[in-house]
């Protein structure tokens, strides 16, 4: 990019971040602004936090069929073997 890009872009970046500085420390309603915002991101996280929850449930039953079925197919193994074993005894 040229220097005049460059500079444009910098202008820019800083103009947006003094009006977004000034929306949130506005003294009428800057508070309410953040509160609001502070409340939305509780609420996100909350929901992430629960979402993350339900995921681990879900993963620790998959795992726990898992582990059951591969201990029936251990059992089931075992019962053939100790048949076969007989047999050819």
């Amino acid at each position: 990019m040229s220097k005049l890009t460059n500079t444009a872009l910098s202008i820019l970046t800083t103009a947006a971040a003094g009006a977004a500085l000034m929306y949130l420390f506005d003294p009428e309603r800057g508070e309410e602004r953040r509160g609001r915002i502070g409340d939305f991101a509780t609420d996100k996280w909350s929901d992430l936090a629960d979402r993350v929850s339900d995921l681990g449930s879900t993963i620790s039953s998959s795992a726990a069929g898992l582990a059951d079925s591969g201990s029936d197919g251990v059992q089931h193994l075992h019962k053939h073997v100790g048949n076969l074993t007989n047999y050819v005894s």
